[in-house]
């Protein structure tokens, strides 16, 4: 829903109204979930694994912002691999990394940028309503799916080409980000997920992006629940 105010401060008396593009709006004010639980039958369809093929570079200049959209943007100079990327100047992250940037972050550049394209059957494009994108990470990130920002961990509210993370983050386990709400992003034949992975400073001992992307169907998505107003 688009809300007539997204402030947490209001004057007295102010009347709230929300509106959407489609559908209905069901809420509460108990402090309860409108929607029961949810007791579904998902199908997982992995489009990116952990090991994919993906292209890699780290600016020394700003590059067109084609390179987060676009299957068609030429990215033949970039490095082309697989897996992790990353570097580790220490302990830690040495055993996992299969793309090593560090000769062009350390002391020199805090932002990479990451190209994974991957391929969505158009048979079964129409059944997906989960999408869930899982993250390995050290220590920020910005990810677009076919251009489309999608999700974010200790990103600048104003994102440039050399940016860096607002916090640190130590890649102790994969975070789990819901993006269902992109799943209609996806395209029949081939997509492009791109990332730019933020260290938090040029300095730093380590850096870390691994990333997967599986889309599901929930059979049985819920229900509203009786607290519900609509």
């Amino acid at each position: 829903p688009t809300f007539s105010s997204e402030s947490r401060l209001v004057q007295v008396g102010f009347q709230l109204s929300m509106t959407a593009s489609r559908g209905y709006i069901y809420y509460t004010t108990d402090g309860t979930d409108p929607c029961q639980p949810l007791d579904a039958s998902i199908s997982d369809t992995t489009f990116i694994p952990e090991n994919a093929t993906k292209k890699v570079i780290v600016p020394a200049v700003a590059i067109d912002s084609a390179w987060k959209g676009s299957t068609e943007f030429d990215d033949s100079d970039w490095q082309s691999g697989s897996g992790n990327v990353g570097y580790e100047q220490g302990n830690g992250y040495e055993n996992i990394i299969n793309m090593d940037v560090g000769p062009e972050m350390i002391n020199r550049q805090t932002s990479c940028y990451v190209r994974i394209p991957f391929s969505v059957d158009q048979n079964k494009l129409e059944s997906y309503n989960i999408l869930t994108l899982r993250m390995y990470y050290d220590d920020g990130f910005m990810v677009w799916l076919n251009g489309e920002k999608v999700a974010e961990a200790n990103a600048p509210a104003i994102l440039v080409w050399n940016a860096t993370a607002t916090n640190n983050h130590e890649a102790e386990a994969w975070d789990t980000f819901d993006i269902s709400n992109f799943v209609n992003k996806l395209l029949p034949g081939e997509n492009l997920l791109a990332i730019q992975g933020l260290n938090v400073e040029s300095s730093s001992s380590d850096f870390l992006i691994g990333t997967e992307l599986a889309a599901g169907t929930a059979t049985n998505p819920g229900e509203i629940s009786e607290n519900a107003l609509q």
